[in-house]
């Protein structure tokens, strides 16, 4: 996704065990990087890379997932670059 400029633009949820269980949802935030604003109201357990009603930059979907994962898993995000 930031090849192409895109954010929230193409998650596929994968559970590959029992304990897994990381969901992606709110896909009408996706859109070109910076064109796009995140909502007024948010999950307030979420920290997220920008304030409300701030554009949404590509950079923030790995720091979201960054973020998810080590909470999620213990482990720590490897970005396939």
């Amino acid at each position: 996704m930031l090849e192409v400029h895109r954010v929230h633009d193409g998650y596929i949820p994968v559970c590959s065990g029992e304990k897994a269980n990381l969901r992606v949802v709110d896909f009408d935030w996706a859109g070109e990087s910076g064109s796009v604003r995140y909502p007024l109201q948010r999950n307030q357990e979420i920290a997220w890379p920008g304030g409300p009603g701030e554009r949404i930059m590509a950079r923030h979907d790995r720091d979201l997932v960054k973020g998810w994962w080590h909470k999620q898993f213990s482990l720590e995000f490897q970005a396939s670059d």
